[in-house]
């Protein structure tokens, strides 16, 4: 597996592209070992965290980012908040298709997505893939 390919560094590389676009509070509680799981779903993961933060960095204006990736119940939990800009996940932007990847690499691993946000609220991102490859 590719050291890019772990989620403290995508993290890392994240922060430090978008602190020197301004001040960011960044919390990123991130306790399980990705080199643990299966392979598919650690790529899978690595993916969709990358291409969320991509989407912040880009689109959000956020000043706060919360991740939180751990292990709980046979299933890997995924949660990544921002306060930024937010915008309405049923209408997305055209050309756009960084929402639509996260959704496909979600359901190859037969994970459960929420998306949450609304226009000037922030958004939320849920992910809930069971570690044994199984619907959740």
């Amino acid at each position: 597996r590719r050291d890019e390919d772990d989620p403290k560094r995508i993290v890392e590389a994240f922060a430090k592209r978008a602190c020197e676009k301004g001040p960011l509070e960044l919390r990123a509680d991130l306790p399980l070992h990705i080199s643990a799981l299966p392979s598919e779903t650690a790529e899978a993961l690595s993916r969709i965290l990358r291409e969320a933060l991509r989407n912040i960095e880009l689109h959000a204006c956020a000043r706060r980012v919360d991740i939180d990736m751990r292990e709980q119940d046979g299933a890997v939990h995924l949660d990544i908040s921002d306060d930024g800009v937010g915008f309405d996940p049923a209408r997305p932007a055209a050309g756009h298709f960084g929402l639509v990847g996260i959704k496909e690499r979600a359901a190859a691993i037969n994970a459960t997505l929420d998306i949450v946000s609304a226009p000037g609220e922030g958004a939320h991102l849920s992910l809930r893939a069971p570690l044994d490859g199984r619907e959740p």
